[in-house]
């Protein structure tokens, strides 16, 4: 219910991992370091690496070629503890609790943009719960370490090699390679192939080998007018008098995440919903009194329940170069079809603009559904993550 550039966050992240000790305990506590970092990432909280924070408030506006929606976010997290396996494993997981109410902007009963939520066009409340979950192997986790340690170690006296006090910087060298430091300035000793080839063995040993789930329920009250037909019973000439109602409308779901390369993220999600929606318009033209005709265009019967079981799936992707007009960018397309309906909708949000401190919040949105055919808006508030 939320930037990352992730070779940046990755490296930075898993370098200090391997930058400490090689004993289990202390690989314990750079796994939970480094837990904390990579999960802020994926939360999109910074491009640098911070700790998570345990609450969050998201406020967030969307508007477009219908009504739009007002929304309220609140997240809770919390990270425990890594642990360690027999196999000389450890797994790591945070976890997160999500209260999202939302509104509509505008008057009447619409859907959610290009999503086939039934519960959107009314007052809104989601309950989300996700846990992020990785698997660390301390034996894969020391071969990496001295590797890269090695490969640095090398680069770095080469470099000495032409320094004017060569001796010097070669010790300096020595004793980097003995503190064991792999970071952003140790990482420039590599060559280009070289970094790349630490960029995704950062992501193997990290986004690779984790998965994410979320559980979420909502409801919603939706509110409804329609015509009541009894009106002309005595012969009055008045117009029908309308009669309002409110429904509440309930969801229940699942979603599972995957990270297939840096800086995306694979989402499958269904959910069940349980809504109601306005009868079907009518035409309805009584005479009244001689050569006198008064019609009425609405419904004429209170809303009626329908069902829905949407099944998505979401590609979230984070790009850009760091620097220029698109220094930072991310996509987040996916198709949704109700297997009771057969309706299918197609959103792709597209991230274009960072806060103060370069997180994505807002951009363009643009979408397609049997129903509605195209659609177009813009959002704002509204954060990007690999993992919602």
């Amino acid at each position: 219910m939320r930037n990352v550039i992730m070779f940046i966050g990755l490296c930075g992240a898993a370098s200090s991992a391997l930058a400490e000790s090689g004993d289990k305990s202390s690989f314990l506590a750079n796994a939970n370091a480094t837990e904390s970092r990579a999960l802020d990432l994926l939360l999109a909280t910074a491009d640098s690496p911070a700790p998570v924070p345990q609450s969050n408030v998201i406020i967030a506006l969307q508007a477009g070629s219908g009504d739009g929606e007002a929304s309220l976010q609140l997240a809770f997290g919390r990270k425990n503890p890594c642990r360690m396996l027999a196999n000389d494993d450890a797994v790591c997981e945070e976890r997160a609790f999500i209260i999202t109410a939302s509104s509509p902007l505008g008057k009447g009963q619409t859907r959610a943009f290009a999503t086939l939520d039934r519960l959107a066009g009314g007052q809104k409340v989601r309950l989300t719960w996700s846990s992020l979950s990785s698997r660390y192997n301390f034996g894969t986790y020391q071969r990496n370490k001295n590797h890269w340690l090695d490969k640095i170690h090398a680069g770095c006296l080469a470099q000495a090699m032409n320094s004017s006090s060569a001796t010097e910087a070669a010790a300096g060298c020595d004793r980097q390679r003995n503190e064991e430091r792999i970071d952003d300035s140790t990482l420039t000793f590599l060559t280009d192939q070289d970094r790349r080839a630490y960029n995704r063995a950062s992501f193997e040993n990290s986004l690779s080998n984790r998965w994410g789930y979320a559980l979420n329920a909502a409801a919603s009250y939706l509110d409804f007018s329609h015509f009541d037909r009894s009106r002309f019973a005595d012969g009055s000439t008045e117009d029908f008098l309308k009669a309002n109602s409110r429904r509440v409308a309930i969801s229940a779901g699942g979603a599972v995440s995957f990270f297939p390369f840096p800086g995306g993220a694979l989402t499958l999600s269904s959910e069940y919903q349980r809504a109601f929606k306005a009868d079907k318009s009518q035409i309805i033209c009584p005479v009244v009194a001689a050569a006198t005709v008064r019609c009425t265009e609405g419904s004429f019967a209170p809303p009626i329940r329908e069902q829905a079981a949407i099944n998505r799936v979401e590609l979230r992707v984070r790009g850009g170069s760091g620097q220029g007009l698109l220094a930072h960018w991310a996509i987040a397309p996916s198709v949704s079809h109700d297997a009771i309906s057969d309706e299918v909708a197609i959103d792709v949000p597209l991230y274009l603009v960072p806060d103060k401190e370069g997180e994505l919040i807002g951009g363009l949105r643009f979408g397609w559904t049997t129903r509605e055919k195209a659609v177009f808006g813009v959002f704002v508030g509204t954060r990007f993550s690999l993992f919602q």
